[in-house]
């Protein structure tokens, strides 16, 4: 099992916890795109996000861990080769598992299945 035992159910992914010693701030640079920089004051570590990983990152954020929005915003913006529903949440998954590994999420906070993105 991976990012904090995800079900294996296809299209199914949990929610994520943000902790509470995580403080982030986006910005959007002009001509440069959207930069995230989150804070674990617990752990002290920064880690810092440019373009599409800064949007997704916000969107986590500021939803406090539902991956609805930022689901729906890698199918908007990504670029797939096949089945664009299952390669958007393949993806997220994939950052989902980064963010863990830096800290800055736990989960799952619930078993929530993930929403179909928009056509």
């Amino acid at each position: 099992m991976d990012l904090l035992g995800r079900m294996s159910l296809p299209g199914a992914l949990p929610w994520v916890r943000i902790p509470a010693s995580v403080v982030s701030k986006t910005v959007h640079l002009a001509g440069v795109g959207p930069r995230s920089i989150a804070y674990d004051t617990r752990a002290q570590s920064v880690s810092v996000f440019e373009d599409e990983s800064a949007a997704v990152w916000r969107l986590l954020y500021e939803s406090r861990g539902d991956t609805g929005p930022a689901l729906s915003y890698v199918a908007a913006n990504g670029t797939f080769d096949g089945n664009a529903a299952e390669e958007a949440r393949s993806t997220l998954l994939g950052f989902l598992d980064e963010l863990e590994a830096l800290g800055l999420v736990e989960g799952p906070g619930g078993r929530a299945p993930l929403p179909e993105p928009p056509p």
